[in-house]
This record gives structure tokens, sequence and C-alpha cells, in this order.
């Protein structure tokens, strides 16, 4: 597990997720958890340990660490019409995964973290950051399915896809 949670860290250093910035003394860090987990193949043999640092977004204040969580979520009856005509004519249907997917997102609120004990930031200088300031969003924040949102409909229609009125979750080119 040390070894997971050390990738865990490092990718997301590498994603420019934290930045080791002072934090202000009139605000507060929210905290944040290690989820740990042993991951199986279809078969039930030993794939892998697999650790996904998770803040605590019950502790994040309105107005402060965010300002808002709404995210659309798509219409089962969009799902199911768009299943059978695809079904009706013949076409393929494609399924995609975005891995981190919230990670994709830049948060636009000035949030701080801390880590959990026995985990910090080492910068360039050797100075240990316990508390970090976030550049991306993260699992567990309220805002992180908004901001995802977000930066999905920016992705699709700079690729020329025309989000619908009848369904914000539904695109088409």
């Amino acid at each position: 597990m040390i070894a997971a949670i050390s990738k865990e860290i490092t990718d997301l250093v590498n994603a420019g997720c934290f930045k080791a910035v002072s934090i202000p003394t009139n605000r507060s860090a929210i905290p944040s958890r290690l989820v740990l987990k042993v991951k199986y193949r279809a078969d039930g043999k030993y794939d892998k340990h697999k650790a996904r640092l998770v803040a605590k977004g019950f502790a994040a204040k309105l107005g402060t660490d965010f300002w808002s969580t709404f995210s659309p979520m798509a219409s089962l009856t969009t799902a199911r019409s768009l299943l059978a005509i695809a079904v009706h004519y013949g076409l393929p249907i494609w399924h995609s995964d975005i891995p981190p997917a919230f990670i994709k997102s830049v948060i636009d609120a000035d949030t701080w973290i801390s880590f959990p004990a026995g985990v910090s930031l080492t910068d360039a200088h050797g100075k240990v950051h316990p508390v970090v300031k976030l550049c991306r969003s993260l699992y567990g924040l309220k805002q992180a399915p908004q901001l995802f949102n977000k930066e999905l409909v920016r992705f699709l229609t700079s690729h020329g896809f025309t989000q619908t009125i009848a369904d914000t979750c539904l695109f088409t080119k």
C-alpha cells in the first residue's frame, strides 16, 4: 500500500494538482484522507493495490471554498432513445472512461487541503508542506462534478459538438 500511496501523490503532483503555497491565516484547510483498495481482475486474481487521495468535502464552506455544486445528468429517456436509435439503424455504440476525471478540471476557488497523517509534499528546497493549495479539482470536493462538467462541455464544443437544448448532457455533431 505504501507504493500505491506514493504513486497516487506522485501522479497528482505530476498532473499539477497542488501548489506549495502557504495558507493565509484567515483560511482553514479542508482535510483529506486516503482511500485504499485491493483491485482484482475479472477472473478473481490479484491485480494491484490502489490508493486515492480524497478531500473531505463536507468540511468545505460555501462562499469560501466553493460557490455552487449543480452538475447536470443525462436523463434515462435520453440514454434509452439514443440506444434505440443506434440499434434500429445498426450503428456502433462506444463507451469510454476518463481516468481520474475530476483531476482534469481546474478549480475555480482558492482552496487548500491538508494531507492525512504521514503524508506531506516536499518542495525543491526541501521544505515540507502538510497543507497545499489545490490547482485542480479533487475527488470528494462538493464542486468537483460541476467543474468536470464545465471542462467536458468546453472540450466537446471546442471539437465541433453542439449542446442540445432538450437535454444539456446530449451533444450532436
